[in-house]
């Protein structure tokens, strides 16, 4: 019930002040030191300057008035107010920012003005503005003689964003590796950002929330979305420094989704994606040796254990599997590089330094340690009669044969009486010699 009744008096009071602010503006239309066009002083940091010097102010009659303004570029404004100090303890007021001229489509909220000197700060997205003030005099007498001077200060927020007014259908693109410079506004509180990465990786997003004067930017949320704008993590901002404002996350293939909220204030936003893919290279051409495979990542490996089966990614914590002393078959690799002995498929499975675990499942179809197969004749036998010899090689194919150091085709007969010597030469290395007899 407070809750409504203070929404209720504020509501009351803005209503109020502008009301009055329509009769006056009506009564003094066409009174110039009352309606202002006013163009605001840029500034390199709008926190450095404590008060606009003179020449930057513009002098208002009476107590109230109106200054238009129009800024071409995300800014920071900062209006001042000063008056004569002699009368200042009998004389209060307020001040607002609205988008239209009579003061009714208030921009922010409202900041009472109680003595010289005093300030609105307010962040805007291009467009023409107003600043209101409106005073009011405990001693009527003073009221005629009332001057005030309002001064406009700007900083440019030097924004980077394509798109100023984003949504999370409508989302400013990020390249990763990337920093961009974005603002968060009065009017468009809340900025969206789009960034696509092409293989499971580890990303790092850092965040920044520029800190200014009267404005509280603790407040500040930096959220992660996936594709269908469901949410996968938030982190708010700390203010003890940039190491504390980073999200880390592992995610899959695909098109992912920020937000920057709670405040409002110049940011940057940085994407930096490290690939999370396992490449595995070795030999692939026909051997009859063991084979080396080495792995390679863009992160850094904190384990690396394999296995001689195909595993899914179902069991990619199963202890039964991943145990160099349970399973015998699973075994570690060694400065990222292993020996395999036999064909078939192989599973990896590489642990980061936060205990993320990747799969990589390859086959080993190139080892041969067989020699090839002869047929109709055998190793130290004599025959009396001639001889069909054939041979075959089930795995990497015959290169070549020779029958006492002349090729030979398999399928050939031996007919005259000597002692041969077959050799049978596989595309592995392998080979297979036999020597035998016709009389």
């Amino acid at each position: 019930m407070a809750g409504k009744l203070k929404f209720w008096k504020k509501g009351i009071t803005i209503l109020f002040l502008c009301g009055l602010m329509l009769i006056a503006y009506t009564i003094n239309a066409k009174a110039s030191s009352w309606d202002i066009s006013l163009t605001p002083s840029y500034v390199p940091d709008i926190d450095n300057i404590l008060y606009p010097s003179t020449s930057q102010y513009y002098v208002y009659d009476g107590l109230q008035g109106v200054g238009s303004f129009t800024i071409k570029q995300p800014t920071i404004i900062k209006a001042y107010f000063n008056w004569d100090a002699t009368t200042s303890n009998s004389i209060s007021g307020q001040a607002w920012f609205s988008r239209d001229r009579v003061g009714v489509d208030v921009i922010g909220s409202m900041k009472r003005l109680s003595k010289p000197g005093d300030s609105i700060l307010i962040f805007l997205d291009p467009g023409t503005y107003y600043v209101n003030h409106l005073f009011s005099v405990k001693n009527n007498s003073d009221s005629s003689f009332l001057r005030v001077g309002v001064a406009l200060l700007a900083e440019d927020a030097k924004s980077e964003e394509s798109i100023v007014a984003s949504s999370y259908t409508n989302a400013n693109r990020l390249t990763l590796n990337e920093s961009r410079r974005g603002f968060l506004s009065t009017i468009a509180p809340i900025d969206y950002y789009q960034f696509t990465i092409n293989s499971k990786s580890e990303v790092t997003i850092g965040y920044n929330f520029e800190q200014t004067n009267d404005v509280n930017v603790g407040s500040g949320v930096c959220t992660l979305y996936d594709n269908s704008n469901q949410k996968i993590t938030s982190k708010n901002f700390s203010t003890n420094g940039s190491s504390y404002n980073k999200i880390t996350q592992i995610l899959d293939k695909g098109t992912y989704y920020i937000s920057l909220s709670g405040t409002t204030c110049a940011t940057t936003i940085e994407v930096n994606g490290v690939s999370y893919s396992i490449s595995v290279s070795h030999y692939t051409g026909w051997t009859k040796k063991n084979i080396s495979v080495t792995v390679s990542t863009e992160f850094e490996p904190y384990q690396i254990l394999y296995v001689n089966q195909k595993v899914g990614n179902v069991k990619i914590t199963d202890a039964t599997i991943w145990n160099t002393y349970i399973n015998k078959n699973c075994r570690e690799a060694n400065n990222n590089k292993f020996t395999v002995t036999k064909n078939g498929y192989y599973t990896i499975r590489i642990r980061d330094k936060n205990n993320n675990y990747i799969l990589k499942s390859f086959y080993v179809k190139n080892i041969d340690k067989l020699a090839p197969t002869v047929t109709g004749v055998a190793n130290k036998k004599t025959y009396k009669t001639g001889m069909v010899v054939r041979f075959s090689d089930k795995h990497s194919g015959i290169k070549r044969a020779t029958l006492n150091g002349r090729n030979f085709k398999s399928g050939s007969k031996v007919t005259k009486k000597g002692t041969y010597t077959l050799k049978v030469y596989d595309k592995a290395g392998n080979v297979k010699t036999v020597v035998f007899y016709i009389k």
